[in-house]
């Protein structure tokens, strides 16, 4: 699917017809970035299984190329900490990378940055701070899809199963951005 354009040039008192409409309103769905906010708080307990949120998913064309970010909100214990990753399509390509608190340096070390280059259902650790205490991490990264559909779905757990939730806050939230 190519990036749409607008007309060139069009000359002044020109009434547009159904077809240039119809390229400025491709134009401005293109560029329009796709925003998925968290609507309430989402938990794990006692498991290390990557589950699906249920906000931070989106639905892009195929053959397409997106900038994704997310900023989350999340609370885990100590013991449990987090891990997260991304499912997409088969055929798509997700490189993406994370900032966020490093599991073996504790919550108040320095923030680590990390990279991975994604296959479907890879993850990351993070590390908490106890239940209550609010961290933040942003992930982002470049997604290429091939010619299947489907989601980029982002997915969370735990690192180490624990009896006290790992949770993905209210308010997280993913933007994403079409380049081509």
């Amino acid at each position: 699917m190519s990036f749409p354009v607008l007309p060139t040039s069009l000359p002044a008192g020109h009434v547009p017809t159904a077809t240039e409409y119809q390229s400025i309103l491709d134009y401005v769905t293109a560029i329009t970035p796709t925003i998925r906010v968290k609507s309430t708080d989402q938990s794990v307990t006692s498991s290390t299984t990557l589950v699906n949120d249920n906000d931070l998913f989106f639905t892009p064309a195929v053959s397409t190329v997106w900038v994704v970010q997310l900023n989350l909100i999340y609370e885990a214990s100590t013991t449990g900490d987090a891990k997260w990753g991304f499912t997409f399509p088969t055929g798509a390509f997700f490189s993406w990378g994370h900032t966020v608190i490093n599991t073996s340096l504790g919550a108040d070390a320095t923030s680590v940055f990390s990279y991975l280059r994604a296959a479907s259902g890879n993850a990351f650790s993070a590390g908490g701070d106890g239940a209550g205490n609010r961290l933040h991490a942003v992930l982002g990264g470049t997604l290429t899809m091939g010619s299947t559909s489907g989601n980029l779905q982002f997915q969370f757990a735990q690192q180490t199963s624990d009896g006290t939730a790992t949770k993905i806050n209210q308010d997280s939230f993913m933007i994403a951005w079409r380049v081509s």
